[in-house]
């Protein structure tokens, strides 16, 4: 199931291995209006119930955050537990194993329309630089989500 996201993604977490190390990479969609987060794409490292599809309130997550933020976020082993104050959900991600992380915001016409998360088991895994990868390749995702996100409200 990769609904609501693009048939693209695959292709898109290959690029995105080719350019930086991960252990888990999601993509969520998020209806902002609805108040709710969806995992449109999940690669490798599963988390305790989180799975592709499974349509999640909007509160405590990464996409709330990013709604009233748009810098992006790093989670490392000096990070973590302040990020955990801020975004309740990702006490989750910490539990299972994945100390560091990159969390984007992807919008369209300055609308949050998802979140591209990035997390890899290895402590201190991410710079800056890869910040700056990642965010790169949020924006080509976040056209193709926001149409795909149209296309499904318009069937």
């Amino acid at each position: 199931f990769r609904q609501p996201g693009p048939p693209h993604f695959e292709r898109v977490a290959e690029v995105m291995r080719s350019v930086i190390s991960w252990d888990r990479l999601v993509i969520s969609s998020v209806g902002i209006e609805a108040g709710t987060v969806v995992d449109a794409y999940i690669e490798d490292i599963r988390i305790d119930g989180r799975t592709e599809s499974d349509v999640r309130p909007i509160t405590g997550t990464v996409a709330e955050y990013f709604i009233d933020h748009s810098k992006p976020l790093l989670l490392n082993d000096e990070t973590v537990d302040d990020v955990v104050v801020l975004v309740p959900q990702l006490q989750a991600v910490a539990d299972g194993g994945l100390s560091s992380g990159i969390s984007i915001p992807l919008r369209s016409w300055n609308k949050l329309v998802g979140v591209l998360h990035i997390r890899a088991v290895a402590s201190d895994a991410y710079s800056t630089r890869d910040v700056a990868y990642a965010e790169a390749l949020g924006l080509q995702l976040a056209g193709p989500l926001a149409s795909e996100q149209m296309r499904l409200q318009l069937k």
